[in-house]
C-alpha cells in the first residue's frame, strides 16, 4: 500500500473485543494505544468524535449499534475524508459482515478503501471541487492577462489615433494660416499690379499729350 500520508490504521470493536485491526506500515504498532483510547468510548451511544492528536497521530471513531468503528490518520489529514471512510466501513460491516466470520474479506475490503481515502482526490468531493475551482481561476486569470495586455493595445492605438487626430488638427491650422496668407500676399500683389499699370498708363498719356502740344 502506497504510504503518502492519510489513513494508517483502522480497527473494529464490538463488545470489548477488537474483531479486527489492520495497519499501514508493518513496523507500525498503534493497536496498544487504541486500545487504551477505546478504553475511554462510550459505546452507550450512537456518536463521532476525535481524539487530540498524539505521537503525531490522531484517532477518530463512530460508534453505532454499540460497535465500534476506528481509525488513526497522520496529524493535520482533513477530518470529512476520514469520517467518510469510516461511514464507508461501517456501512458495509452492518451490509455484509456483520454476525459473519469473513474478517479477512473485510480486511482486503478496509486496506482498498484505507488506499482510496489516503491517496485519490477523487476521495474528496470538496477537494476534488477546489482543484476544478483552482482550473477555473487559472482560466480565468490567463484570460484577464490577455484582456489586459489587449487592453494595452487599445490604449496605445487610442494613444495613436489621438496623436494622428491632433497632428491633422495643427496641418490644418497651419493650411489655413498659409492659405490665409497666400491670399494677403495675391491680393497685395494684385493691387501693386494695377497701381503700376495706372502710372504706366498716366506716363504714356502724359508722353502723348506732350508730344501734341509741341507738334503744334
Amino acid at each position: 500500500m502506497a504510504d503518502r500520508g492519510g489513513i494508517v490504521y483502522t480497527a473494529l470493536w464490538e463488545n470489548d473485543s477488537v474483531l479486527t485491526h489492520l495497519h499501514v506500515k508493518e513496523n507500525m504498532d498503534l493497536s496498544e494505544l487504541a486500545r487504551n483510547l477505546f478504553a475511554k468510548i462510550d459505546c452507550g451511544y450512537d456518536h463521532r468524535k476525535s481524539f487530540s492528536p498524539y505521537q503525531g497521530h490522531t484517532f477518530h471513531y463512530i460508534v453505532e449499534d454499540e460497535v465500534c468503528f476506528l481509525a488513526a490518520t497522520v496529524d493535520g489529514f482533513p477530518l470529512r475524508i476520514v469520517f467518510a471512510y469510516l461511514d464507508r466501513a461501517k456501512e458495509e460491516f452492518f451490509n455484509k459482515y456483520a454476525g459473519t466470520s469473513k474478517w479477512k474479506q473485510y480486511k482486503l475490503f478496509l486496506a482498498e478503501e484505507m488506499e482510496f481515502y489516503s491517496n485519490n482526490p477523487d476521495a474528496d468531493k470538496i477537494r476534488n471541487l477546489q482543484n476544478k475551482v483552482d482550473d477555473v481561476t487559472s482560466v480565468m486569470r490567463e484570460n484577464i492577462e490577455v484582456v489586459l495586455e489587449r487592453g494595452d493595445r487599445l490604449e496605445d492605438l487610442e494613444a495613436k489615433s489621438a496623436q494622428l487626430q491632433d497632428n491633422a488638427l495643427i496641418f490644418h491650422k497651419s493650411a489655413k494660416k498659409l492659405k490665409c496668407k497666400l491670399c494677403k500676399q495675391n491680393a497685395r500683389m494684385t493691387i501693386i499690379c494695377i497701381i503700376v499699370a495706372i502710372v504706366v498708363i498716366g506716363v504714356i498719356a502724359g508722353i502723348i499729350a506732350l508730344a501734341v502740344v509741341l507738334s503744334s
